[in-house]
């Protein structure tokens, strides 16, 4: 895309030249800041359609409520205006309110910008540029670091350099939509490809771990109206506690209350503390540093986790996520909300387990011992006594190589897939930016497909 004919310096470091028929121009000249409260009593009995700053985030707009639900102070709005979150702006919570037959309310933590000399389209891509949002971030003002606030006069006063003429403002809202629109069809094709791989993926791991990989073996009745027929080899009823490699000892759960105080765990230590957040979907990754010392360590040596041992999560939304502590990583403890098992080498793979208890069969057979509260979780003695269908261990092994195999390639598309999306991402922020300072000329774009 072509440039402009002729530029002029901005006096603005971070933008560098404009069009040379570009204006300077402060934001209350261009918006009116309207904040028309309305009380979270007189919502009572009334159906709204409401932008919360979750839902925007979520959707992009906002959506019906019921007034009595709603627990603070609202803005009321017309629709037609521009909606800036100043909570977390580095999260760009930005809509277009619309117009409704209902009243219209929106979080008070929105700046709401009436357009007055601005096209409407233009000021929204305006806002959603990254040079817009990284002044917007500088403004922010002292708060917890997972909840920020920007000044909302610095939001409403900012200086912007645009055209001035409406007409050139409403081309390039109008060159954005089309591209942006054209960009987004794109992202939404790769992310239905991956939902696709990951109903693949979870496919096969469902059917090796209730059919097997050989089409040709005798098939029996499993007893589980779901699963249909197993291979007539395996066994249909083995207890959890069977397989433990020693039935005291092998299944624990981390330490309870004053065993392990918040005191005792310090981000530099000797041994690393085992979390729930920890245990990913078949991989262990740790998410944070937490660490107790070597003594504190030897009196807990009852959850001590070795390379190789398995662990799975008690609690979750659902709880049974499985990995296998890796060889990589040094000796640990869990606490109490993960469970590590030490199995009988001779008689099952802790490989074949993780994909057993990560396939729809392991949740489903997991959930059968769940108590549902704040957080599903299930009791270390239930889970003990769980019963599987259990193939012989040398079959369980090629099951486990199969389903790396397959996982693998697939977990490669799916990479590919997401590279995608993130230079498609890239290249919408890109053009947004290039278009509303002025770097390229979209006047005369041709908007056919």
């Amino acid at each position: 895309m072509k440039p402009y004919p002729a530029y002029k310096d901005s006096g603005i470091e971070w933008i560098g030249e404009v069009p040379e028929h570009w204006e300077a121009i402060r934001g209350d000249h261009l918006f009116e800041n309207t904040r028309n409260s309305i009380s979270k009593e007189d919502l009572n009995e009334k159906t709204v359609f409401h932008y919360s700053i979750p839902v925007v985030q979520e959707t992009g707009n906002g959506t019906f409520e019921d007034g009595s639900t709603i627990d603070s102070n609202k803005y009321i709005l017309e629709g037609g205006e521009l909606l800036y979150s100043k909570l977390n702006p580095r999260k760009e919570t930005i809509c277009i309110s619309e117009k409704s037959n209902n009243l219209i309310v929106c979080s008070t933590e929105f700046v709401v910008l009436e357009p007055q000399n601005i096209d409407l389209n233009f000021a929204y891509f305006l806002f959603k540029a990254h040079p817009t949002r990284e002044r917007i971030c500088s403004t922010v003002q002292s708060a917890t670091k997972s909840h920020q606030r920007a000044n909302p006069s610095e939001i409403y006063k900012l200086w912007h350099i645009i055209p001035k003429d409406p007409s050139e403002q409403t081309a390039i809202a109008n060159f954005l939509d089309h591209k942006t629109a054209q960009i987004d069809a794109a992202i939404e094709k790769h992310r239905r490809l991956i939902e696709l791989l990951q109903e693949h993926r979870a496919a096969i791991i469902n059917e090796a771990v209730t059919k097997g990989i050989n089409p040709n073996a005798p098939m029996k009745d499993s007893g589980i109206e779901w699963i249909g027929e197993i291979p007539g080899h395996w066994e249909q009823n083995t207890k959890l506690l069977y397989i433990a490699k020693d039935e005291k000892h092998s299944f624990v759960n981390g330490p309870f209350g004053s065993d392990l105080l918040t005191s005792e765990i310090s981000k530099d230590g000797d041994v690393p503390v085992i979390y729930i957040r920890d245990i990913k979907h078949g991989f262990y990754k740790r998410e944070r540093k937490a660490f107790v010392s070597f003594e504190k360590a030897d009196q807990l040596a009852f959850c001590q986790v070795d390379p190789n041992d398995l662990l799975i999560a008690k609690v979750g939304d659902p709880p049974g996520t499985a990995a296998i502590y890796p060889s990589s990583e040094p000796q640990g403890i869990v606490t109490q909300d993960v469970v590590r098992i030490r199995t009988k080498q001779n008689l099952v793979s802790s490989e074949y387990l993780v994909y057993l208890f990560n396939s729809d069969y392991g949740r489903s057979m997991i959930k059968t011992v769940t108590v549902e509260s704040t957080r599903s979780r299930f009791s270390l003695g239930d889970f003990k006594n769980l019963r599987i269908i259990l193939p012989p261990l040398e079959e369980q092994k090629e099951i486990a190589k199969y389903i790396e195999t397959e996982t693998t390639r697939i977990d490669e598309e799916i990479t590919l897939a997401q590279q995608e999306i993130d230079l498609l991402e890239e290249y919408r922020q890109a053009l947004i930016a290039e278009a509303v300072t002025g770097k390229i000329d979209v006047r005369d774009y041709p908007l056919e497909d």
